[in-house]
């Protein structure tokens, strides 16, 4: 038996909880200046309208934000091209026909299934939480309509894990729901067609007696790594990871606990008795797969939580840049309504500093209504200082990446290659970052979906030459091009140079130092081309062949088409005036 107790599970949960708060000051402090809303501090702040962003003076951040997670989403997972494909190690295996033609169909089905999910509601605000906190997560959950659903988590209510490799393996959130809640979603229905709460906890079948249904109930779900998995698993307690939903405590007046909390019950699963406290759990589910998508941005060495992301590189600039928005603020204000002074008796009297207005008050000491001092907050130099925070700002969130050549203004002269060529210099800065994600997120995400879609029925049968075969997703999308970048334009430039070296020497043959068969595949892989829109080598060399053998008739045709003409002209000569038909004999005498 391989499930844990709820002593271990709630001991677990406190350890990877206290691991989080280590990073949650600085989390607040980046959602203060910059998203408010993006933190959350449990559960108890839901549903809460009321502003936030009194810290907000300039939100330059905010904007650039936007720039960033348009960005990201449309250049790394973007809906509208793939972004995406399955492949092999095996260069040879990747190339047959079988092979391309079940590759093909699966990325259509889960692409497919992609489309009808919610993936692409949920991604943004992934990139938005990556970009400020450089954490995010995301549960990905079985669906019987849409294959799989996604579920969203905000920073502040979760904790993460990791295994010896550094990949993301457990999880825990604390999280709220009412006793109505509770009953409808972990309740159970007998045969009969009624509620059976004879397993649930004392204390919420108590509450439903008593009708207190909005009574709220603290919960908490902990996803582990299963010690011992069996294969082919049919239980939750024999599968790869295992999740744990338990109640840890309510906002309402509770009995007193035992020292395990609401473990006063014994109970079973699986109809199989797993010790005097495994009744207190809610629910005990178990996953073929890890069931949360945790995204990070930098990852230090033995780190659970990713840092430097550009949210925490920004935060300096932006809390620069607010104080100076404050002495901006301030200054106008004092240009506008300065502060005045004016003579003793006026305390009596209305004094008006409107335009028009009038004063009246007696000179007889000289006395003035005037400003108190003058103002010179020299804003120019303060502008100028904020212009650079936003530069700055706006270069942590890679917004001059992501706007391409927006701001280059290029000139008529500049060709459309040479753009696309600073575009894509551009979108390598941000190419080492991918593939963090790739391993957090994309991987998961396409692997996920290949296990549960294959669950479903919904994938074709592989075919036998990829059996024992490791299949794994590689990446086409724009951002992931322009890693690539480099290697298309040395191929270019190659290609190039040794057509315009064979012209030069006049050597033809220096073009076949290039084996253009190969060229051409390694490009289009590169540009991520559709692989069934290149034909496999057998294809292409019955198509070689062919176009051979046509050549060397066509030569023949000509050939004998010249040899046709030759004889015809002998015939039609006449001796004795010169003719070809003379140049013969006068060369056979």
């Amino acid at each position: 038996m391989t499930l844990k107790s709820y002593t271990e599970i709630d001991n677990i949960r406190n350890d990877m909880h206290q691991a989080r708060r280590l990073h949650v000051p600085k989390w607040q402090s980046i959602a203060e200046f910059i998203s408010p809303y993006r933190y959350r501090n449990g559960q108890e702040e839901r549903n809460q309208g009321q502003r936030k962003d009194q810290k907000i003076l300039k939100n330059e951040a905010g904007l650039a934000l936007r720039t960033f997670v348009s960005g990201m989403m449309n250049g790394a997972t973007s809906r509208a091209r793939p972004w995406w494909r399955f492949t092999t190690l095996d260069t040879k295996l990747r190339n047959m026909p079988e092979v391309k033609r079940y590759f093909n169909e699966c990325e259509e089905v889960i692409n497919s299934y992609f489309e009808v999910s919610n993936l692409y509601r949920v991604l943004p605000s992934s990139y938005k939480d990556i970009g400020l906190f450089s954490n995010s997560a995301f549960a990905m959950l079985p669906d019987p309509k849409t294959g799989f659903y996604f579920y969203p988590f905000a920073v502040g209510t979760y904790s993460i894990g990791t295994d010896h490799k550094g990949q993301v393996n457990s999880f825990s959130r604390d999280f709220t729901l009412s006793v109505r809640q509770v009953v409808h979603k972990y309740g159970k229905i007998d045969e009969s067609g009624k509620l059976d709460l004879t397993e649930m906890d004392p204390y919420i079948t108590r509450m439903w007696k008593e009708s207190r249904y909005e009574e709220t109930v603290v919960l908490n779900n902990t996803i582990l790594p299963n010690d011992r998995p069996k294969q082919n698993p049919l239980y939750a307690r024999d599968k790869l990871y295992q999740s744990y939903t338990y109640i840890r405590s309510t906002q309402g007046n509770l009995p007193p606990q035992s020292p395990v909390g609401f473990a006063q019950r014994m109970g079973s699963i699986d109809g199989v008795g797993t010790g005097p406290d495994s009744g207190v759990f809610l629910s005990i589910r178990g996953y073929d797969y890890f069931p949360v998508i945790a995204p990070r941005w930098e990852v230090m060495a033995e780190d659970d939580y990713g840092v430097d992301g550009p949210g925490d590189l920004a935060l300096g600039y932006v809390k620069g840049l607010q104080e100076k928005e404050k002495y901006r603020l301030e200054a106008l204000a004092k240009l506008v309504k300065p502060p005045m002074i004016g003579p003793a008796q006026l305390r009596r009297h209305q004094a008006s500093i409107l335009a028009g207005g009038i004063t009246y008050f007696d000179d007889s000491d000289r006395g003035t209504f005037r400003p108190a001092f003058q103002v010179d907050p020299r804003l120019n130099e303060l502008v100028n200082s904020q212009m650079e925070d936003e530069q700055k700002i706006g270069a942590c969130f890679f917004r001059d990446l992501f706007l391409m050549l927006a701001q280059d203004k290029p000139t008529s002269h500049v060709t459309a290659r040479q753009i696309e060529e600073m575009s894509a210099e551009k979108l390598q800065a941000i190419a080492p970052v991918l593939g963090q994600l790739d391993d957090d997120q994309n991987g998961p995400l396409i692997q996920n979906a290949y296990i549960m879609l294959n669950q479903l029925g919904k994938l074709p049968p592989p075919p036998k030459s990829l059996e024992g075969q490791a299949i794994q997703p590689e990446y086409i999308s724009v951002l992931a091009q322009a890693a690539k970048s480099s290697m298309m334009n040395s191929a270019e430039r190659a290609l190039n140079f040794t057509v315009s070296a064979a012209e030069a020497l006049g050597d033809p043959s220096l073009i076949q130092l290039m084996d253009g068969e190969e060229l051409v595949r390694r490009y289009s892989d590169w540009v991520g081309l559709d692989p069934n829109l290149i034909k496999t080598k057998k294809e292409f060399e019955v198509v070689r062949q062919a176009a051979q053998q046509a050549a060397a008739q066509q030569q023949q045709m000509m050939q004998q088409q010249q040899q046709a003409a030759t004889a015809k002209d002998l015939s039609q000569a006449k001796v004795g005036e010169g003719s070809m038909l003379d140049n013969v004999m006068g060369q056979q005498q």
